[in-house]
């Protein structure tokens, strides 16, 4: 079951970092593709006042999500870890 709610957390952490990038191109923002790039990338969404300030909120709670999805992820990543054989 531990797996498999990580396997579900990480599923669900990159479609919305999918998500994020994909909307991000409806306004012409392009980033590249890894979970390192998308924390720059909504810095530059935030800081960008080109955008309609509804897409700016959008974004914002999408980044949110994201970063919810990163600490639930670690905790659990943690939690398996604990179960891993010692070596």
């Amino acid at each position: 079951m531990l797996v498999g709610v990580r396997e579900r957390l990480i599923r669900n952490r990159t479609q919305l970092a999918n998500a994020i990038r994909g909307f991000a191109m409806e306004f012409g923002i392009v980033a590249a593709t890894g979970m390192c790039r998308l924390e720059p990338l909504l810095e530059r969404i935030a800081a960008d006042q080109s955008l309609p300030e509804l897409a700016r909120e959008l974004f914002v709670m999408h980044g949110v999500e994201y970063r919810d999805l990163l600490a639930e992820t670690k905790a659990v990543r943690g939690k398996v870890d604990g179960f891993a054989p010692l070596r």
